[in-house]
């Protein structure tokens, strides 16, 4: 990977930004300057985001699951973990670049 140097001669890698050919987004980047932070749900590749959310020590009655009928209800940990990850969902973009200069995917 090549280096660019910076305006005071710092070194930076370069890194590479898939984008449509739409001329839309085309003008957005090169001439409006913008990029889009796409949030995690609305992302085309299941593999860039992977949500862990680490609740600390786990308690054996908020992990409980309750069967209602055929219905199984979460469990408090369960249903906190959804409303982080929802939250976060909502909240946060995501700027997806890569190393990579060629995709060799057709």
């Amino acid at each position: 990977m090549k280096n660019y140097p910076t305006t005071n001669g710092n070194k930076f890698p370069t890194y590479f930004k898939y984008l449509s050919d739409d001329p839309v987004v085309i003008n957005g980047v090169f001439f409006k300057h913008k990029i889009r932070f796409t949030q995690p749900a609305a992302l085309n590749d299941p593999l860039e985001y992977n949500s862990q959310i680490d609740l600390g020590e786990r308690h054996t009655n908020l992990n409980q699951r309750y069967k209602y009928k055929v219905d199984i209800l979460p469990s408090y940990n369960d249903w906190v973990r959804t409303q982080l990850i929802e939250r976060f969902y909502n909240e946060f973009g995501i700027l997806s670049l890569t190393k990579q200069p060629l995709n060799n995917i057709s």
